[in-house]
This record gives structure tokens, sequence and C-alpha cells, in this order.
């Protein structure tokens, strides 16, 4: 996860700085620790980054979630809710927090909705009472991870 940051941060400052050669006549350029501090204050001021911060604990569970459900499967984008669902309570216990229902799971997928970092989708097709739900993250997971930082949720996205 660090790494990851890391690399992440000096791409962020390499198009900083190679945006900042224009104008000059050489093809040569230096990234500088004024563009990787740039980049730094770009990454944790954005508007992404600043909700994830911003949003409940359970609500960045759920976000690492429906991110690593979507890694995960196959072909599908959106994901049922039932099955990020497991995945949350995983997370949940891996992070010593009671896991909420799924009805409040739903409701967290609302506030992430309004916040911009996560799609639903409520299959009209189905033959059920009630239609499931489906869930798609609205974000790069490298805006997610960046963001996360330090917190310790970070690490659910290392390789196992």
């Amino acid at each position: 996860g660090d790494v990851r940051r890391a690399l992440e941060i000096c791409r962020r400052a390499t198009i900083i700085a190679e945006s900042n050669k224009a104008g000059r006549s050489t093809s040569e350029w230096d990234v500088t620790i004024d563009h990787v501090n740039s980049a730094l204050k770009r990454g944790y001021s954005s508007p992404v980054a600043s909700a994830i911060l911003h949003a409940s604990r359970h609500q960045r569970i759920l976000l690492c979630a429906i991110a690593i459900s979507s890694s995960s499967a196959a072909s599908a984008r959106f994901q049922p809710l039932h099955g990020v669902m497991d995945r949350y309570e995983r997370l949940c216990m891996s992070q010593r927090t009671e896991a909420a229902e799924e009805e409040v799971a739903e409701e967290l997928c609302r506030e992430l909705v309004a916040l911009g970092l996560v799609l639903l989708l409520r299959l009209a097709h189905s033959h059920r009472p009630v239609r499931p739900l489906q869930v798609q993250l609205g974000i790069a997971v490298t805006d997610l991870q960046f963001a996360l930082g330090s917190d310790p949720l970070a690490d659910c996205f290392a390789p196992a």
C-alpha cells in the first residue's frame, strides 16, 4: 500500500513537472521536491479525496468492499449489494468494527452516491418482489487508496 501511494505521488509529480516544462526550449526537465509537494497537496485537496476523508468509517469500509469486489469479479462492473456485503462484513471484522445491517448499508450507499463515490443500479427486470440493488465504485481505486493514506483500511488492497 505505501509503495503504491509513493509511486502514485511520483507519477502525479512527474505530470506536474512535465506540464511546467512547456515554454522551455530544452527537452530535459527535472522533478523537484516542489513538484512532489504540489502533487501531495493536490492529492489530498481534491474533491474525491476530501469526500473520502470526511466519509464515516462504515462508508470507507463499504467503499473498500465495493472496490475489492469489483476487482475480483471477472466480468460485471456492477456488483450485487448482497455479494459486496459479504466482503464488507469480513472487512469490518478485520477492522474490529461491528458491521451494519444490509438496510443500513443501502442507506450508506445512497450517501456515497450523493458524494459521487458510488453508482447504484436497481435491476428493473427482476421477478423478485424486491429488486436487487447493484453497486459500482464511481472513482478510481488508486484515488481511494491514495485518500486512505495511512489508514489501516488501506492494507485491504495488499495482495494476499
